[in-house]
């Protein structure tokens, strides 16, 4: 899904720095190092930044939601999370979590027990939701898929508009639809296929979009793709 953990600690613990060569502008600054912070977990997924320089993250395999502060210490938010995978952030603050072993995606407040947004439908249950990101105006796309990769399966990328109760199907053309990013516009949806990489346009909501794989570079020492 998205990066290792330790690689995303550098984006929100490193001061920026004017732009050099080596650096990713208002990502990672130039020089940064990977610092490890705290290891003991088994499978780290969902990395999510605040805007008052926290990280929240899950160990999937524990069922468990962290919170990283900006001091570097560690602590449980969350437990009992049905395998919360993917997250993102409400915009009142709330947690979104696709949760793999719960098949929905749901709400987590600060307090009392998570609130099931969609389970799918009842022709369409969920599968293993994958990964999710929020869109300005309070919708949600994610990602449901099955391990391992069934080719005769069909699996899907979701849009579950503000309020609805069912998702509407982006793509089922995928064989393995994994991470999410929307571009700072909202125009474009970008889907990792742990395949090839696909972007979708995203400014109609009411049907299946069309997609495109994006350019990628597979050289060392890391995989880059262009939209």
């Amino acid at each position: 899904m998205k990066a290792l953990i330790a690689i995303v600690l550098v984006a929100f613990f490193t001061p920026a720095v004017a732009q050099q060569q080596g650096g990713i502008p208002g990502v990672v600054a130039p020089g940064a190092k990977v610092e490890l912070v705290q290891e003991g977990f088994i499978f780290t997924e969902g990395p999510i930044g605040t805007a008052n320089g926290e990280l929240i993250f899950t160990d999937l395999r524990t069922s468990r939601i962290y919170r990283l502060d900006a001091k570097g210490t560690v602590a449980i938010v969350r437990e009992g999370t049905n395998g919360a995978n993917g997250l993102a952030l409400a915009r009142n603050g709330d947690i979104l979590a696709a949760e793999s072993a719960g098949k929905r995606i749901s709400r987590i407040g600060p307090s009392g027990p998570a609130v099931t947004l969609t389970q799918g439908s009842s022709q369409r249950p969920l599968l293993d939701p994958n990964d999710l990101i929020a869109d300005a105006n309070g919708g949600i796309y994610f990602t449901d898929s099955v391990r391992p990769v069934v080719l005769e399966r069909k699996v899907y990328v979701y849009y579950l508009a503000a309020g609805a109760r069912e998702p509407l199907v982006i793509d089922d053309d995928l064989h393995r639809p994994n991470g999410l990013a929307l571009s700072r516009n909202g125009k474009t949806l970008y889907v990792g296929n742990s395949v090839s990489d696909y972007a979708y346009r995203v400014s109609r909501r009411t049907s299946r979009l069309p997609g495109r794989t994006i350019a990628c570079s597979t050289s060392p020492p890391a995989r880059v793709c262009i939209a």
